[in-house]
């Protein structure tokens, strides 16, 4: 599964980081409350479209640590839609919206 998700093309690359909150540099602009993710070293840092800053740029927000991610990385890629979540596993996948997060 791992595989699956690094073979998708990236979205955008990273020109801002401000502690949870990074700005992505991309050609198409995903919706709002989008989750995306990057991989940094061997773990997957989680990120959800916050606002559109332009056409070309958006603002998104870490919900996990951002250590290690910095300016000018790419490899940033939306996730997969699902319809459901394993919440016992950790999964690059997991839905931000539906019942279980009151959306």
């Amino acid at each position: 599964m791992a595989r699956q998700v690094q073979d998708r093309p990236p979205l955008g690359v990273v020109t801002e980081v401000h502690g949870p909150v990074i700005v992505v540099a991309c050609k198409q602009l995903p919706p709002l409350q989008r989750a995306l993710f990057a991989t940094v070293g061997d773990e997957h840092c989680l990120f959800e479209v916050h606002q559109h800053l332009d056409e070309h740029h958006l603002r998104a927000i870490s919900l996990h640590h951002s250590t290690g991610l910095h300016r000018g990385r790419a490899g940033l890629r939306p996730r997969r839609a699902r319809p459901r979540c394993d919440f016992s596993a950790t999964s690059p996948d997991c839905p931000l919206d539906g019942p279980e997060f009151g959306r």
